[in-house]
């Protein structure tokens, strides 16, 4: 684990993910790491797979407010990701739990139809059915 960046977002999507009862009750659940960038300062070295499953998680659980990517360098992608990521999610999540030391599944519903999405918080491996 030598990528702290990878460790910020996990523990930013473990803290998103087990206070989103509060979003839009209490507070705007800001989710406190979003990125989607490949250069800069600090370039993410996260894969775009991982980014685009950061986007869904936030999106899910949060309300994203501040991004501190320069944006006029997204391309056609990851532009629509920024924009869904501030649409209010669709569905509704039904339960979130640690599987395992470094596994979360969301159940949700979207559309009428259950759905659980695992992913490993390190990795960013994920089934979504």
């Amino acid at each position: 684990m030598t990528n702290a960046e990878i460790i910020s977002a996990k523990n930013a999507m473990n803290d998103s993910i087990f206070r989103r009862h509060l979003n839009g009750r209490i507070l705007a659940n800001d989710p406190d790491v979003f990125f989607l960038r490949d250069d800069g300062l600090k370039p993410a070295k996260f894969t775009m797979d991982q980014k685009r499953l950061l986007a869904k998680v936030n999106n899910m659980v949060g309300s994203v407010l501040f991004v501190s990517d320069d944006i006029n360098n997204y391309d056609d992608e990851k532009m629509e990701i920024l924009l869904k990521s501030y649409k209010k999610f669709d569905g509704k999540v039904l339960g979130a739990e640690y599987v395992s030391h470094d596994e979360i599944e969301i159940k949700y519903e979207q559309d009428g139809v259950k759905k659980t999405l695992r992913f490993n918080t390190l990795t960013g491996e994920n089934t979504d059915k």
